[in-house]
């Protein structure tokens, strides 16, 4: 999972700073409900966090 992050594959590049905090944000909010559905059908989360732990 580590090298799929750090890939250069999934960049992004962005005319402005606000389109930029945008992806981040859509980013941000997937994991987030990914983990907390995880959790809700007893599978484990990708990694521990105080956003989807109990």
């Amino acid at each position: 999972m580590t090298a799929d992050r750090a890939s250069v594959m999934g960049k992004y590049t962005f005319e402005n700073p606000f389109d930029a905090m945008d992806q981040f944000l859509n980013i941000m909010q997937s994991r987030i409900l990914t983990n907390r559905r995880r959790i809700r059908d007893r599978e484990p989360p990708e990694y521990s966090c105080s956003l989807w732990d109990k």
